[in-house]
Formats: C-alpha cells, sequence, structure tokens
C-alpha cells in the first residue's frame, strides 16, 4: 500500500510540475506578444521637407532676364560690346542672386495627419457655406475661397519652422499664413501649396478633402 501512495504521489507531482512549466511558458509567450501601440502612436514622425520663398519679386524677374542675356550671349557668335565700367551679366547675376539667398524665406513643413485634415475641413464647410439657392458665379467664388482658405489652415498646422536672414521662429499662425497669400508672389504662393502636397505625399490630403461632394460642390451644403 505504501508503494502505490508513493507512486501515485510522484506521478501527480510530475503533472503538476509539467502544468506550472506549461503555464510559464504561456505566460513568456503572452508578453512577447503585446505591442505598446500608444508608445508607437506617440513616436510618430511625420515627413518633413523644407521649402524656400523668394518674396522680392523684382529680384527673381531681373536674375531671369540675366540668365537669358547670358544664354542669348552664348550662342551668338558676336563678341558683346560693353563700357568700361559696365558689369558682365555673369558679375550681376551672381549679385542678384547673393541678394535673394539673403531674403529668402525657408519654411519647414511636416505632413498633417488624417485627424488634422478632417477639423480643417469641417472647419471651412461650417465657415464658408454652399447655399443651395446661390448663383453659378456665387458658387464658383465660394468654391475658390474654400480652395484657398484650406491652404491657408493646412500650412499654418504644417509649418513647424522658419527661417530667414539669421532668424528664424517656430510655427505660423493663420493670419500669418493669409497674409503671405495676400503678399507672396503668386508664382511663390503656388510653391508653398506644391511643396505642402508632396509633403502629403502626391497631394493626398488634397484628394481626400476633394474627394468628399460636400467640400467637392458637388452638392450644396444643405442637400447633404
Amino acid at each position: 500500500r505504501g508503494f502505490w501512495y508513493t507512486r501515485l504521489d510522484r506521478l501527480t507531482n510530475r503533472k503538476i510540475g509539467c502544468l506550472m512549466s506549461d503555464d510559464k511558458l504561456t505566460s513568456a509567450e503572452t508578453e512577447d506578444e503585446l505591442l505598446d501601440l500608444d508608445g508607437l502612436l506617440d513616436n510618430v514622425k511625420q515627413t518633413q521637407r523644407e521649402v524656400t520663398v523668394y518674396p522680392d519679386a523684382t529680384l527673381a524677374q531681373r536674375a531671369m532676364e540675366l540668365q537669358e542675356q547670358i544664354l542669348e550671349e552664348r550662342q551668338s557668335t558676336e563678341k558683346p560690346v560693353r563700357a568700361l565700367n559696365e558689369k558682365t551679366p555673369e558679375t550681376e547675376l551672381a549679385e542678384i542672386l547673393e541678394k535673394m539667398e539673403k531674403t529668402a524665406i525657408v519654411f519647414t513643413l511636416r505632413a498633417l495627419a488624417s485627424a488634422e485634415i478632417s477639423a480643417i475641413r469641417n472647419h471651412i464647410v461650417a465657415t464658408v457655406p454652399i447655399k443651395k439657392n446661390a448663383t453659378a458665379d456665387e458658387t464658383n467664388e465660394l468654391r475658390e475661397t474654400r480652395q484657398q482658405i484650406a491652404y491657408e489652415h493646412y500650412l499654418s498646422h504644417s509649418v513647424i519652422g522658419i527661417k530667414s536672414g539669421g532668424k528664424s521662429k517656430k510655427g505660423l499662425t493663420s493670419r500669418e499664413a493669409a497674409k503671405m497669400r495676400q503678399r507672396l508672389p503668386e508664382a511663390e504662393w503656388v510653391k508653398l501649396i506644391e511643396g505642402f502636397d508632396k509633403t502629403q505625399v502626391a497631394t493626398a490630403a488634397l484628394e481626400q478633402v476633394m474627394a468628399d461632394p460636400t467640400f467637392r460642390w458637388a452638392i450644396t451644403d444643405e442637400e447633404e
């Protein structure tokens, strides 16, 4: 009888030991499989891009004229005749490019998250409504207004740094973005818009907004 009790105890203890080992293995596997998604999302880094804007359109225009002049002179078989103190177009172009660099404004843009794009879209639809009884001209005007305001808000959220003339600042306000649209040469404003689109990976942000009928103007707000 003692023999059988002893043998039974040994078998029972061995079984319990196996179960405990299985529990440890399962616990270890579970610990390895846990993913700290919250931590990963806290460390998300959006793509960034620098866009250089030249606010003095007169310098840019003169630089283009000089480039054309240089090209024409190089293609010509006749040697250009200049006054004794007259600068060569190459010299003048170098001076102008130096001035342009000193007055240039460098914007650092980051890509916007989906939630930011949605919030901007909702704000614009609410602040610039398209009425059902609006005329065609009024509707077209509101369409253009929505698009311009959209980019103002995109840039005010996207710009994280600005540098010019050895000085810098962080961020861009909506008021500053609106003023840039009003004051910058059109080509430079378009450059900023295109820079934002590229930062969002081939205009993904704008496509998301434009695909929405209430923003794309396929229907009016009141027809939702």
